[in-house]
């Protein structure tokens, strides 16, 4: 189809990877809420909960989101260095 379609096939997998982390959060928030809604039992005993209703962060998002974020973050300001960076033959 030629460049078009591979910079808008490109863009829609970037809008589709980045919108990962805001899905995950909110799901994770309102998961035991639809699960207490609809009468069905949780996977969590009820002793492990936290005293409020907010679930622990390592619950709501997964790990690799914020290794990712950590690299993100980590790329301007030049914490990782130029020979892991440059591509390989």
């Amino acid at each position: 189809m030629g460049a078009t379609a591979i910079q808008m096939g490109t863009l829609v997998k970037l809008v589709r990877v980045l919108m990962l982390g805001p899905v995950c959060v909110i799901l994770s928030i309102l998961a035991p809420r639809l699960c207490e809604d609809s009468g069905e039992p949780t996977a969590r005993v009820s002793a492990e909960r936290p005293k409020s209703n907010r679930p622990p962060l390592h619950h709501l998002v997964p790990w690799f989101i914020l290794g990712f974020l950590g690299m993100v973050a980590a790329r301007p300001f030049g914490l990782i260095p130029h020979a892991v960076l440059a591509p390989r033959d």
